[in-house]
């Protein structure tokens, strides 16, 4: 009789979730998951699966239930290489970005905020060092005209289950698949403490194209900013802004000059006039 594939799943969201309902499909067996998240915690309960603190001795807890995989979904403990080492055939790691481009936290807002053209959603071995290991399925799609770091963030989530549709059936036999050429690409990471212009700041120098691009990096709805507010920079002082959209016109003005002003707007007319909305 064939032994049963089997797997510890760090991390949360329904992302978690969604991908953790692949692998029972498959017959895997998840032996627990390392989570304080109410949607996998939620999941975990409806499965019968133990949930795990998250902060736990990982080295212990893989060593007492060995495994052949663990999955990091929606991770943010970095794991180290005494944990990496114990699952018999890897720990896959989804990550919200294409790699070894895009490494690090935040990266939908870095790919917006440097004006990308399309994104991908990634699974990866794990190594020692962060967002570096082989890069196992990726699939890109284009980045929308009025994307933020929010709805990218939510796409390339939904991508990234989708793409693990194609890992499953490697993982029920106990493989993985051939990892993916990068050896061509541009390699940059992303930290945490990383600021978006300074924080979001938006000043005389900053062009309408730049000042679109900051507002939607930094656009994460209600959901708490990790990166900063966009700041319109005057001569009273800062003004914080919400969304910052562009209004095409026939006749630039060499100069910027505040043409409208309400309750819930600022109109400029500039060299590429802009609309700011505090």
């Amino acid at each position: 009789m064939t032994a049963v594939v089997n797997c510890f799943v760090i991390g949360g969201t329904r992302v978690l979730a969604r991908c953790a309902d692949q692998l029972v499909a498959a017959g895997v067996r998840v032996e627990g998951v390392f989570t304080d998240d109410p949607a996998a915690t939620a999941w975990a309960a409806e499965h019968g699966v133990p949930v795990l603190d998250p902060r736990a001795d990982l080295v212990a807890a893989l060593t007492d239930t060995p495994v052949d995989y663990l999955f990091s979904i929606v991770n943010f403990r970095i794991l180290p290489g005494a944990v990496l080492e114990l699952p018999r055939v890897a720990a896959v790691n989804f990550h919200d970005g294409p790699l070894p481009r895009y490494g690090g936290s935040n990266v939908a807002a870095w790919a917006l905020y440097e004006g990308a053209s399309r994104h991908a959603a990634t699974w990866h071995r794990m190594t020692e060092r962060v967002d570096a290991g082989a890069v196992l399925l990726e699939r890109w799609f284009p980045i929308r005209t009025h994307s933020t770091a929010l709805s990218l963030t939510y796409e390339t989530a939904e991508v990234g289950i989708a793409l693990f549709a194609d890992l499953v059936p490697h993982v029920a036999a106990g493989t993985l698949p051939e990892p993916v050429d990068t050896s061509g690409r541009e390699r940059r990471f992303y930290l945490q403490s990383d600021r978006i212009a300074d924080g979001g700041l938006i000043h005389a120098g900053t062009t309408a194209a730049e000042a679109e691009r900051i507002s939607k990096a930094l656009d994460y709805g209600t959901f708490p900013n990790p990166l900063g507010v966009p700041t319109l920079v005057t001569a009273q002082g800062a003004v914080f802004t919400r969304q910052v959209r562009r209004i095409p016109r026939e006749d630039p003005l060499p100069e910027t000059v505040a043409t409208a002003v309400t309750d819930s707007a600022l109109t400029l007319s500039a060299p590429d006039a802009d609309l700011l909305r505090d």
